[in-house]
């Protein structure tokens, strides 16, 4: 796992499915799927 995941910030919720996300690290926004993130450490 890379610096860019690990900062990865959720900023919305589409549905029961999808997470609409932002890397601060990079500027980058995307989607991922719920199903596709565990749960943290912290």
């Amino acid at each position: 796992m890379n610096e860019d995941w690990n900062t990865m910030r959720v900023i919305g919720i589409i549905g029961d499915e999808w997470y609409h996300v932002w890397f601060p690290a990079t500027g980058e926004y995307g989607f991922v799927r719920q199903s596709d993130l565990t749960t943290g450490n912290g």
